[in-house]
């Protein structure tokens, strides 16, 4: 099976088994080869990674995600009602660790 498959499949079975880590760094591995894939695509696997980063409480990690590779998505993946509560969530978690300090 060739190399890209191979990562798409390592980052359904993170998902699968809720492996916050995995989706994180398997995301990342993904979106930094699929820069010409279709915007839903690339959504999805950035949802993944973004999911992954906030699970273990790495917020800025998240934003800085987001940042890079959101840019991709065209408008409506960009402001759909999951990108958007992704955001607000990760702008909520830096904020509140900002108040705490």
């Amino acid at each position: 099976m060739p190399d890209l498959p191979k990562k798409f499949i390592t980052l359904l079975k993170a998902i699968d088994n809720r492996d916050a880590t995995n989706m994180s760094s398997s995301s990342r591995i993904l979106l930094d080869e699929i820069v010409n894939a279709p915007s839903m695509l690339q959504k999805y696997i950035l949802t993944a990674g973004l999911i992954g980063d906030l699970s273990n409480g790495h917020a800025k990690e998240a934003l800085s995600l987001v940042r890079e590779k959101g840019s991709r998505l065209n408008d409506d993946d960009y402001q759909s009602v999951l990108m958007r509560l992704l955001v607000g969530h990760i702008k909520m978690q830096l904020e509140s660790k900002a108040v705490k300090k």
